[in-house]
């Protein structure tokens, strides 16, 4: 018997994580349920909206979350062609304290782009970018690909 259920799930509303569980569970059988174990750990909700612990910061002289700013357009350009184009098994955007961001993407089953999805990027992102790069990840065996952008 086929029977359909749905579940809920919590999404960064800034940098579109996924949140997952330290048992790695991402989705849960209500909505409930789902906010409250991100906010457990450490996500938080702001007028109906959700964010991972990356994309706000807690001011103490204030007792406030403030939320950091939008992602400026190059970067969510970058992450969108990583999100259609090369297919990784997971995408990600730091940002680093010298203002700059990194967007990386595991690479499926490669070692490298392929020379027009590095043209196209320098091209995108032309003086904004700082640097790309493919290389082996420090915790698993696949390749990533890192590309440093200013803001």
């Amino acid at each position: 018997m086929i029977t359909k259920e749905i579940f809920y799930g919590v999404k960064c509303n800034r940098c579109k994580e996924d949140f997952q569980d330290y048992d790695d569970h991402s989705f849960w059988i209500d909505e409930n349920t789902a906010i409250e174990q991100a906010v457990e750990s450490e996500w938080i909700e702001e007028n109906n909206k959700h964010f991972c612990p990356n994309c706000y910061d807690y001011n103490e002289d204030i007792d406030k979350n403030i939320i950091r700013e939008e992602f400026p357009n190059h970067v969510k350009e970058l992450k969108k062609f990583f999100d259609k184009m090369i297919c990784g098994i997971s995408e990600s955007i730091l940002e680093n304290e010298d203002e700059n961001f990194v967007v990386a993407t595991s690479l499926y089953n490669r070692q490298k782009l392929e020379k027009f999805e590095e043209n196209y990027i320098r091209e995108m992102l032309n003086d904004k970018l700082i640097s790309l790069e493919c290389k082996r990840h420090e915790r698993y065996s696949n390749f990533y690909c890192y590309v440093t952008i200013s803001r």
